[in-house]
């Protein structure tokens, strides 16, 4: 049985594409660690692969990222593993360094392009460094996964890798019952995912103003979140917006199908973005919910494919964005035939047949 260490830097609470990783692989004989790490606000979680999560001192900045792969490297140098499965730049340092030390293995998860998220678009000392990593090291990588077309595509522009593309579909076969943590007083709009810039969730808020027929969930958690709470309260329709925080796996997909809209507004900042295809966008989809996401290529074309939603400017403002919202509210038989294209979706397009791509590329190692 080979020994597989899957190594992020969350805190394993709300990372559906390792979990999901993690128990394709342990179903089908491997025996996986998830490694990540804990924070101030994590809860116990409960797992049928075995978990492990670091304390830091910091747990932010380049303070954080130095010291997280320091203690990676030195863990897996004095750990038994076959294979370590390093997922995002921000952990591949460590569990490149720790392959080749070992004469081990190591696999790249890319989730997205790091060096192109928006947070540090304005930080060019920041993305140089990231930049360097990635030139240095993904080249150097035999085995890569990716989460779409386009990113799979820059990685072969650049750097000549060729990545296999895992996209980050759900499981079809449903989850675990659960209550729905929130009942909102009308139908909703759901924004479900971290919590970040340039996600168009203050966008949303605004857009609600325009919409009373309507209330707006928006589950997750992340830098915007006391933001967030200020803005709502200061509403005056702050009776119909709802911050449940972050939820588990059970609890969100309940939220989800119940649910009249899903939304995946991120705005153009920099090619992560722009090359993004977001696991909220498949679970909504899952759900039976209709989807409106942003005209950016990959998360358009999808829909564009299988006809489960609708697609608007990333630079709409939040009165043209109310106003699709409402023009989708209205068509109901539109909105009935696209919620029907959802169930056929999700037959073609589920993780227990992307992960087959996966398995191939662990069992050839």
């Amino acid at each position: 049985m080979k020994k597989i260490y899957i190594t992020v830097t969350n805190d394993l609470q709300a990372d559906q594409r390792m979990h999901k990783t993690a128990l394709t692989l342990s179903e089908h004989g491997y025996d996986v660690y998830l490694l990540g790490r804990i924070l101030p606000e994590s809860h116990h979680i409960s797992r049928p692969y075995q978990t492990k999560r670091l304390k830091f001192m910091f747990n932010r900045g380049c303070l954080f990222y130095a010291a997280y792969n320091i203690r990676l490297f030195s863990f897996l140098l004095f750990h038994s593993w076959d294979i370590v499965l390093s997922c995002d730049m921000d952990s591949l340092p460590a569990g490149f360094l720790a392959s080749r030390l070992r004469r081990k293995h190591v696999v790249f998860d890319s989730h997205e392009l790091f060096s192109e998220v928006p947070e540090i678009q304005h930080k060019p000392l920041v993305k140089s460094v990231w930049r360097w990593f990635e030139k240095l090291l993904i080249p150097r990588v035999k085995h890569v996964f990716t989460v779409s077309e386009h990113i799979a595509a820059y990685y072969h522009q650049h750097y000549g890798t060729r990545a296999v593309v895992i996209r980050n579909l759900p499981f079809k076969t449903p989850a675990a019952h659960c209550k729905a943590p929130v009942k909102p007083s009308h139908p909703f709009v759901l924004y479900q995912g971290a919590l970040n810039t340039g996600r168009g969730i203050v966008k949303l808020m605004d857009a609600m103003q325009y919409a009373s027929d309507l209330s707006l969930v928006i589950a997750g958690s992340g830098p915007l979140e006391k933001h967030l709470h200020t803005k709502k309260a200061n509403l005056n329709y702050k009776d119909r917006i709802y911050l449940p925080g972050r939820l588990s796996f059970n609890e969100l997909s309940a939220l989800t199908s119940q649910a009249w809209l899903g939304v995946s507004l991120e705005e153009d900042k920099g090619l992560n973005y722009r090359f993004a295809l977001p696991n909220k966008l498949f679970d909504y989809i899952k759900a039976g919910v209709p989807v409106l996401v942003s005209d950016l290529p990959e998360m358009k074309r999808f829909v564009e494919m299988t006809q489960t939603g609708w697609w608007i400017s990333p630079d709409a403002d939040a009165r043209t964005l109310a106003k699709k919202i409402i023009n989708v509210w209205n068509d109901t038989e539109a909105y009935r035939q696209t919620s029907e294209n959802t169930k056929a979706a999700i037959e073609k397009y589920n993780w227990e047949k992307e992960s087959l791509k996966q398995l191939e590329v662990f069992r050839s190692i």
